[in-house]
């Protein structure tokens, strides 16, 4: 019995805080949309005279945060972060950089002066956007990259030249070496062909004789 009640009260916890959720976004007021990374100042729209208090808060999911409270004679900051960032010297605005998911949710601001109670609320939205390419990074990397190319193919084209003078030196040499033998040849047939021609001719001279 006692486990189907505390399960009840979840549910009905549950419940309460999405309902929470949706009529914070109603009366939030005014709907802030900021890129993640990006910077956003909620302006509270009072007079800074006359002011007894003035509480900076956050809420989400049945969660409320107090982050900054104010008032003549003491001043209260309930956050760690430098990312939010409040003065004593303004306190009708509240500035964050560096704006990360965590940040979302319903921001109020509430005042109170000699002339009544004034409040207002904001609800922040953190998209996330795609990343434009640099155009100086993409520059970088085209040339990087031209400069690898010619360094890597530098030498191959350089190896390759050199192969091909070789090679024609080699078939000249082989050409040199073949038209050599040849003339080489042809003298030796020319010394034959004396030789012969000188013994017929001296052959010729004894049977005169």
């Amino acid at each position: 019995m006692n486990v189907r009640f505390w399960k009840w009260m979840v549910h009905v916890i549950k419940l309460l805080c999405t309902i929470s959720d949706h009529y914070g976004a109603a009366v939030a007021g005014v709907h802030v949309e900021v890129t993640l990374r990006g910077t956003v100042t909620f302006n509270c729209n009072a007079s800074h005279d006359n002011i007894v208090q003035l509480n900076w808060k956050k809420s989400s999911s049945c969660a409320s945060e107090l982050l900054f409270a104010y008032t003549a004679n003491e001043t209260f900051i309930n956050t760690t972060t430098e990312r939010i960032k409040w003065s004593k010297e303004n306190p009708l605005t509240l500035h964050i950089t560096d704006v990360q998911s965590s940040d979302e949710g319903n921001y109020s601001c509430d005042v109170t002066s000699t002339q009544g109670v004034k409040d207002m609320k904001w609800e922040l939205t953190v998209r996330l956007e795609t990343a434009v390419p640099n155009t100086e990074m993409l520059k970088y990397v085209l040339f990087s990259l031209c400069g690898i190319s010619l360094i890597l193919v530098g030498p191959i084209i350089y190896c390759c030249t050199r192969r091909q003078r070789r090679s024609k030196q080699d078939q000249n040499l082989r050409t040199n070496d073949g038209n050599g033998a040849e003339l080489t040849e042809n003298l030796s047939n020319l010394k034959n062909r004396r030789s012969n021609y000188f013994e017929r001719l001296n052959s010729v001279y004894e049977s005169i004789g």
